[in-house]
């Protein structure tokens, strides 16, 4: 399974949202980091957030 990095989304969401200010394409660069990260997708693990994501 590939990696992939912040810097691959960031420009994954550039080009996608090329009309949007840049902050909306960090949060959403952000928001799918956030997803490639988790560990599922249960509620309670993303209301926990990343520091407790560690198995």
């Amino acid at each position: 399974m590939a990696l992939i990095t912040y810097a691959d989304d960031l420009t994954f969401v550039q080009n996608l949202t090329p009309t949007w200010v840049k902050p909306q394409q960090v949060m959403l660069a952000h928001l799918l980091q956030a997803l490639h990260e988790r560990p599922s997708l249960y509620t309670s693990e993303l209301a926990r957030g990343p520091a407790r994501w560690s198995a």
